[in-house]
């Protein structure tokens, strides 16, 4: 199975098996950890989010705003 975004799709494999437990092994061993960034972006987002519940920006504008400032922090790291 392989997943983009929340699609899953069948990918059909016509190895053996020990050439599908290599290809997944090989597969493993290339993942890299996620960063620690998760947190900060989820922190920008709901301080914009909590903004647009409060009435004070359109759905648009706190886009807009996310946007600019997750870009931001990326360039700053």
């Amino acid at each position: 199975m392989w997943q983009q975004g929340n699609t899953y799709t069948r990918i059909d494999f016509d190895g053996t098996k020990e050439e599908l437990c290599e290809a997944y092994a090989s597969f493993v061993q290339s993942m890299v950890a996620a960063d620690s960034s998760g947190k900060e972006v989820s922190d920008i987002v709901w301080q914009e989010i909590e903004t647009y519940l409060e009435g004070k920006k359109s759905a648009q504008a706190t886009v807009e705003t996310i946007d600019r400032r997750v870009q931001l922090y990326f360039d700053e790291r």
